[in-house]
């Protein structure tokens, strides 16, 4: 299980309880529950923050049930856009309604653990992305070459897009994944 499947634990979880009929964003559910689990954090560890960093981080409670009911209210209209029946959208918006409770809760509960712990895990969700979008896309971020019959090799760089790429005569080519690219059409 690699760093990614970890970040997107409740996607990989509905998957088991549903499987094919919720199509919902992989990350969407996962941060919300993370941002639950911060808002408890800050409402109930927000004194200790202060105290300890001089940092005015102490929330509302009314303020952050509040939010906690906005960020579910999304993910009931996500619930109903990416599911294939009424059920199962009721379902995962209780599902939904219980993980960010119990996030909130803990949350509350365990306030400073919990600021840093997810905290960190939402730098390395947003670290990788940037990274990834850095990289054009490309999960290993190297160079690619168009290679010809004589063996000779041509550097391609790509596009706006990760998988476009575009050689010194203008002509598109498709990314092999290996380092090397065919020519589109």
């Amino acid at each position: 299980m690699n760093i990614k499947d970890k970040i997107t634990f409740f996607y990989y979880w509905e998957e088991t309880l549903w499987d094919d009929q919720v199509d919902a964003n992989k990350y969407f559910a996962t941060l919300s529950i993370l941002f639950a689990a911060i808002v408890g954090a800050l409402t109930g560890g927000g004194n200790t923050l202060k105290s300890m960093f001089n940092l005015e981080t102490e929330m509302s409670l009314y303020a952050s049930l509040g939010l906690c009911v906005f960020i579910w209210g999304y993910n009931v209209a996500e619930s109903i856009v990416a599911t294939t029946n009424a059920k199962t959208a009721f379902l995962r918006s209780l599902l939904m309604l219980f993980c960010i409770a119990v996030a909130y809760g803990l949350g509350h509960l365990l306030a400073v653990v919990v600021i840093v712990v997810v905290t960190v895990i939402l730098v390395l969700l947003v670290g990788w992305g940037v990274l990834k979008a850095a990289l054009g896309g490309s999960s290993s971020g190297g160079k690619t070459y168009l290679v010809d019959k004589d063996g000779n090799k041509e550097e391609v760089t790509r596009g706006l897009i990760g998988t476009d790429l575009v050689d010194k005569q203008g002509h598109s080519y498709q990314d092999n994944g290996n380092g090397t690219a065919t020519e589109i059409g």
